[in-house]
């Protein structure tokens, strides 16, 4: 969905494509990604229906990756 809004973006497009070629993603692909847009001054957006759930502990994570975010 993101690189569909990058049209003229090539390089940036080119830079997701191959990280979805991975296997496995992980949070430090979305990090890079993030890095990349704010390069081209870009930036995401997201938009959180239950933010006071989002930022309580559960068992994917924790006090630190809460405090992180």
């Amino acid at each position: 969905m993101l690189k569909a809004q990058l049209d003229g973006e090539v390089d940036l497009q080119t830079y997701i494509d191959t990280l979805l070629q991975k296997e496995a993603n992980i949070s430090d692909d979305v990090l890079a990604v993030l890095r990349e847009l704010g390069k081209c001054n870009k930036y995401l957006v997201l938009l959180v229906d239950d933010y006071d759930a989002a930022l309580r502990p559960n068992p994917q994570y924790g006090e630190g990756a809460i405090e992180a975010f």
